[in-house]
């Protein structure tokens, strides 16, 4: 993860792998100076074969697909339902596979080019059970929720409507004070309100992962299980 052109912490993801396992784990990368579109650096597909052939022969332009709008928006992206969703422009594969929501953030250097890591979940094995987007208010002083997507069918924003996490308060908030992603394994002992509300809905653990423009945190990402 890095903020400008420093490196602030590597965080490493290990995948299970079975017969039946679908999902995506992707990191696309554009380099202007040979491409105006964004192909794919590397990814893990599970058993999804024939999504990964296709992935991996597949670019997208800036503001298409996930890894496009991603890079437009240069903040975390949620698209649920992806098989409804025309503005993925793998749909098709993916509701083949399962496939049904995808996470996009902006991430690497970010001086000249540009770095896109992508989480494609699969209703039957998820990679997380709840994500959110938290952000900063306008004038900066606590984050807000932006967006989510819960696998007990949420209202998250219902949830969070009045709700905010203060600089330093819990794992989301740590990991806005330090600008480093942040991992809990128990979350009875984190007083935000995110980690209230996930304890409610059976989740224990967390990871909270800092996204850093260059002046200052752009968002935040959590993921839950």
């Amino acid at each position: 993860m890095f903020a400008g052109e420093f490196l602030q912490a590597v965080m490493v993801l290990f995948c299970g792998d079975d017969e039946a396992h679908v999902g995506a784990i992707e990191l696309w990368h554009n380099d202007p100076e040979v491409s105006h579109e964004m192909g794919l650096v590397d990814g893990y597909y599970g058993a999804a074969d024939m999504f990964e052939f296709n992935s991996r022969h597949t670019r997208f332009p800036r503001g298409f697909g996930l890894p496009g709008r991603t890079w437009k928006a240069g903040a975390p992206l949620i698209i649920k339902d992806l098989h409804d969703a025309r503005s993925f422009l793998r749909w098709e594969d993916a509701a083949k596979v399962g496939i049904n929501l995808g996470v996009g953030v902006p991430t690497g250097p970010g001086v000249d080019h540009t770095w896109v890591l992508t989480f494609l979940s699969a209703q039957a094995t998820p990679i997380a059970r709840r994500f959110e987007i938290w952000v900063p208010d306008a004038a900066r002083s606590v984050l807000v929720f932006r967006a989510g997507d819960c696998s007990a069918q949420t209202d998250l924003a219902a949830l969070y409507a009045t709700k905010s996490i203060a600089r330093g308060e819990g794992s989301i908030g740590g990991a806005w004070a330090t600008g480093m992603p942040a991992l809990n394994d128990d979350l009875s002992h984190d007083a935000s309100i995110a980690a209230s509300e996930a304890r409610v809905s059976g989740l224990s653990r967390m990871v909270a992962l800092p996204v850093i423009g260059n002046a200052g945190l752009e968002a935040l990402l959590a993921w839950y299980l």
